[in-house]
């Protein structure tokens, strides 16, 4: 391993002109050097376009992509299939990262021989102009998780989202994000990953940023899509547990809150009419 491997960071973004300024700033002032942004620009109908091809003509190291809207996951995955780096880390277009972001994770990885590093990380709203910073010692505590311990918490947002990680770029062979779903899709892919990484490190620095939107899908309003997603995303958690012989005990509580959630969501707003309600009705008639 060289000392300095590349690291590939991957910016997806739609319609981000309010912050892309700031998230790309914060990458362009890392104090490691060899990386590479591989910026997407999803569909935007926004400034945004002209504000990441602007750092493109400043810094060799950004490269811009355009497509068609199709979502994240697209996006995620034109990054995986364009990136030359050792190891990804994924960082979204309003979010922002410390200047020691790369540094400290890849640091971590070589020290510690891991090939998935997890950070933890801090929020800043956009409503009330604050930081909101979380205790993760419990599950992010500077030592080793187990993938016994990730498994059983795979629920907390510090290891189910795909942000404020390091992962080495073989821990995406066969693997890729499933376009199209709206809600669960960062869930799914972080327990297969996480079931393919040979060891996992939990690193207790806040070096991410999540910033809270008024559009941020995880905040915004339910819907029988998002429902319809939530349930698959869970399904296909447990078909990966199952395949690879992990309890599932703490994934089927999981699961069947995930379905009551759904059931109750459907019957509140008279949504019973469609597959989706029929579907979670068969599926928690199987728990009794």
């Amino acid at each position: 391993m060289s000392d300095q491997p590349k690291i590939s960071v991957i910016v997806p973004f739609y319609n981000a002109e309010r912050y892309l300024k700031q998230c790309l700033d914060s990458l362009q002032k890392q104090t490691y050097s060899n990386f590479e942004v591989l910026l997407i620009n999803d569909g935007s109908i926004d400034q945004s376009y002209q504000i990441a091809a602007e750092y493109v003509k400043i810094d060799e190291r950004f490269s811009l992509i355009t497509q068609s809207n199709a979502g994240i996951a697209t996006a995620r995955n034109v990054g995986l299939q364009k990136m030359s780096g050792e190891y990804v880390t994924f960082v979204d277009g309003d979010d922002f990262v410390s200047q020691d972001y790369l540094m400290e994770m890849i640091e971590v990885a070589k020290t510690e021989q891991a090939d998935l590093v997890i950070s933890s990380h801090h929020r800043y709203s956009d409503d009330d102009k604050m930081y909101y910073f979380y205790d993760f010692k419990h599950i992010l505590n500077n030592e080793e998780i187990s993938i016994e311990q990730f498994v059983k918490n795979f629920t907390n947002v510090s290891y189910c989202a795909v942000w404020g990680k390091l992962y080495h770029k073989k821990l995406f062979d066969k693997i890729r994000f499933s376009g199209g779903r709206l809600f669960g899709e960062d869930k799914s892919l972080m327990v297969k990953v996480a079931l393919k990484a040979t060891k996992i490190w939990g690193l207790n620095e806040d070096l991410y940023t999540y910033r809270i939107t008024e559009g941020s899908i995880t905040e915004s309003t339910m819907s029988v899509k998002k429902i319809s997603d939530a349930v698959d995303a869970a399904e296909d958690i447990l078909t990966s547990l199952v395949i690879t012989g992990q309890p599932l005990n703490d994934h089927l509580a999981d699961y069947q809150s995930v379905l009551l959630n759904a059931r109750s969501f459907l019957e509140a707003h008279h949504l019973i009419a469609n597959e989706i309600y029929f579907k979670v009705l068969s599926r928690l008639e199987q728990f009794k």
